[in-house]
């Protein structure tokens, strides 16, 4: 993926994002590099046998990364 093709999703984010009733500059944050801050959406971290399985938005990496090891 170049920045053309990084600025053209960007752009489709920006213009789908507020139709769900959502503010856009909520979910696209910008981290302290003037990088857009990853959003990744999970629904494992509750447990293998959780159910139901909610998503969750993985705030912290790290936790993020245990989990995965221990899958």
């Amino acid at each position: 993926m170049n920045d053309k093709d990084k600025e053209v999703f960007l752009d489709l984010l920006k213009e789908r994002i507020p139709k769900f009733g959502v503010d856009v500059d909520k979910i696209l944050q910008v981290n302290e590099n003037g990088e857009l801050k990853r959003i990744i959406f999970v629904n494992f971290m509750q447990g293998r046998e959780a159910e139901p399985k909610h998503y969750c938005e993985i705030t912290d990496i790290e936790q993020f990364l245990s989990k995965m090891e221990q899958f």
